[in-house]
This record gives structure tokens, sequence and C-alpha cells, in this order.
């Protein structure tokens, strides 16, 4: 978008754009998404059908455990789940990435804001088999697991002691707490952060579920 100079709106731009590669990949082969879409709230579903096109094949399903099993068995090649929040409406289905062989979070969407989703401002996470390439402006997602309930400033803390800014961080108790942070920079799965955060007394494990590159800003995108 940095070469466009006329009125034309950029952000019509990138949806034309999107739905240009939605043709390419449909060309190719068949590609799914899966999205997460129960009753009312449609917005997963709104923001998959903006960022992946009209021309790939979409499936909706009620649970969003059930997206990303879809995107584990590759009946699915995209899953896209709501952003977990700090109000203990979302279910920890982020620890299920802590697997060999799992899927890992792609992208955030809107990636270009002008999303026609119809719950309002919500932002979604895709989830797919692909590798993540460093694009050079990216944020990193890391599941942290305590046994023992930890403030969110302790643990940035010990973020900080590992190198890591955190912007966000969503905790939940299963068997044991599990905690959600999304960091600066861009991480591997065997980065040394991540070996540094183990080493700490208070963590039981530590893993990287992926990432995404950061989205455009509505400066960025003319909105």
């Amino acid at each position: 978008m940095d070469h466009h100079k006329g009125s034309f709106p950029r952000v019509a731009i990138s949806r034309i754009w999107r739905e240009m590669i939605s043709v390419f990949a449909a060309m190719q082969g068949p590609l799914v998404v899966a999205a997460y879409a129960d009753g009312d709230d449609q917005g997963c579903w709104d923001l998959a059908r903006d960022q992946y096109g009209c021309h790939d094949r979409m499936m909706s399903l009620s649970s969003i455990r059930g997206v990303i099993a879809q995107v584990f068995s590759r009946d699915a090649a995209v899953g896209v789940v709501p952003v977990p929040v700090n109000d203990g409406s979302v279910d920890c289905w982020w620890r299920s990435l802590c697997v060999a062989d799992a899927p890992r979070v792609v992208q955030r969407l809107p990636f270009v804001n002008g999303s026609n989703a119809r719950n309002g401002a919500i932002d979604a996470f895709a989830v797919s088999h692909v590798l993540l390439d460093d694009s050079g402006d990216d944020r990193s997602l890391i599941v942290i697991e305590t046994s023992e309930q930890m403030h969110q400033d302790t643990l940035r803390t010990l973020l900080e002691k590992a190198g890591l800014s955190a912007e966000s961080i969503v905790s939940r108790h299963e068997d044991v707490w599990v905690h959600l942070a999304d960091v600066a920079g861009f991480l591997t799965t065997d980065g040394p952060e991540l070996k540094m955060l183990e080493g700490e007394e208070a963590i039981l494990r530590a893993c990287s579920i992926g990432g995404y590159a950061v989205p455009v800003t509505d400066t960025e995108s003319g909105a």
C-alpha cells in the first residue's frame, strides 16, 4: 500500500487483493476455512470471510475447540477463533497447541481495518499448520504454566528477565494455571527466551504457539 498515492480507498484495494488471492488458492486445490460461530456471535465468521474471500469453502462450528480440532486433523487449512480476554468467556484452547505437530497461530484479524463483522470491533486469531516467517514487525504468543496462581505483574517481570515485553496476559485455571502472553518480537519454538523462562522455579513449562505480523494501522490503511 505504500506505493498507492491516488484517492481510491486503500481498504478497498486490500479487499480486492484478498479476493484475488482466494481465487488463486482455490484454483490450486480445495482450501477449507473453519470459523467459530455461535448464535448471534458471528464475528469470527465475518472476519474469516473478509480475510480469505468468497471462493474458499467455509464451515462454522459453535465450539472453539471444535475449530482447533478441524485444523489439527487437517480437515480445515485454517481455523478462526476469538482472541481470548480476561473475562472468563473463552476456554483455554491455546494450551492444546503445546504439543508436537500442533498447528500454530499465524495471523491476527482483521489485518486491515474495514471489516464487515456484525459484532462490531472484534479480534480473532487464525490457526494453521503453515510455517511462520519473520516479517520484521511481529508479535509472538507464549503459553506459560504455573502450579500456583501468579499475579500478572510477577509474570511480566519474569518475561522481562527473559528479554520479552508483554502487551497482554490472559490466565485460566485447569489442573494448573495456564497463561497466554502476547509479547513483542518473533520467537521460534526452541528460542533461548523460552529456556530462560523454564529455568524459573515458579514456571512449569513455557512454549511458543505461534504469532502474527502486526496488523496494518488505520493511518497506514487510510481508514
